[in-house]
């Protein structure tokens, strides 16, 4: 995905991430998220190593790079690089297990907040985060619930709007009991998107969380003469219900309903075509089973076309979900963000 901005992301094999490669390119690294790979990947930035299947039959990396010149540091267990308008953080640890995951997901949002703020770039736009067990239980509280009650307060203490601000998101189940958060915040903000589909996350009624999941569903940015729309982790649930429970097909099917809905509202908002096939797009597609994948694969095909994508085996906050997909549709020209 290429645009006017200097924040490149892209899908390139892990074979060509030599070091020869990386530093050859007028381009600099930003991050790099290296998926199930059994060696971790040696590179001059951040590097996420997240415990998740790749489904496509080949080994890709998710690659942000930068234009610009790019300044790298740590602020207490996240790696970080920004360039002047963003900054890309990493953080990843092994999950205590003398400590509830509410807390330990609270001590680790506040080291984000302290760094965007201590390094100028408050805004955060769109968040991905990776734990173990997604569907289980911890002290009578499901571990997807627990982790919502830690983002939860972590963003209440930092910005008592916080829910006017909230990133775009995604929670996936991996494997192993590693916890990876990255991020991307910049400068100045960007605008929250709802989908007219759904229920905001942050409105759920408590049946799925004491405190709401706390992320918007996408995030609109202008990054120089593009817009760029980070869609979150989107599944079949209208309203707030899930939709065709244990059929792939038709799950599927309404999650592309949601996206369709999802990208017009964006594209009133900030005044430009942003739907599939006016805007370029990367996509990321996590299913729950291996074997839904030739399903899935081919039926994005057959509607979206040669869309990049990349395919992995995770797991979700609802044992009902089978798939989700997440994307970031870019769109060049300028654009007047519009009341939502």
């Amino acid at each position: 995905m290429t645009s006017h901005t200097t924040v490149q992301t892209r899908y390139l094999p892990r074979a060509t991430l030599t070091g020869a490669a990386m530093t050859s390119s007028s381009e600099q690294l930003l991050a790099v998220i290296d998926y199930g790979a059994v060696e971790p990947l040696q590179a001059p930035c951040p590097v996420a190593s997240v415990a998740l299947t790749q489904l496509n039959g080949s080994s890709l990396c998710e690659v942000w790079s930068s234009t610009a010149p790019i300044e790298r540091g740590h602020y207490s267990r996240i790696e970080f690089a920004s360039n002047g308008e963003v900054l890309f953080g990493v953080y990843q640890g092994e999950e205590p297990t003398d400590v509830l995951l509410d807390r330990f997901t609270y001590d680790i949002y506040t080291q984000i907040t302290q760094l965007t703020t201590r390094e100028g770039y408050p805004h955060v736009l769109r968040m991905w985060n990776y734990f173990g067990d997604i569907d289980g239980e911890q002290a009578g509280i499901g571990r997807y619930q627990r982790f919502c009650m830690g983002r939860y307060q972590a963003f209440v203490e930092s910005e008592s709007e916080f829910e006017e601000y909230l990133p775009a998101a995604s929670v996936i189940g991996s494997a192993g009991s590693t916890v990876t958060v990255y991020f991307i915040a910049a400068r100045a903000p960007g605008t929250p998107v709802e989908n007219p589909r759904q229920v905001s996350a942050f409105r759920y009624p408590p049946q799925y969380s004491p405190q709401s999941p706390s992320f918007s569903r996408a995030m609109l940015k202008t990054w120089a003469a593009c817009a760029r729309l980070y869609v979150s982790g989107t599944a079949s649930i209208v309203g707030h219900a899930t939709m065709h429970a244990g059929d792939i097909r038709e799950q599927l099917s309404e999650i592309l309903q949601n996206l369709q809905a999802l990208l017009g509202h964006a594209s009133r908002i900030g005044q430009t075509d942003l739907t599939a096939g006016s805007a370029t797009a990367l996509l990321k597609v996590y299913l729950r089973h291996a074997t839904d994948f030739p399903v899935v694969q081919q039926g994005l095909a057959r509607i979206l076309g040669d869309v990049p994508a990349l395919y992995l085996q995770g797991e979700f906050c609802r044992r009902d979900l089978l798939l989700e997909i997440e994307g970031i549709y870019a769109r060049e020209q300028s654009v007047r963000v519009a009341a939502a």
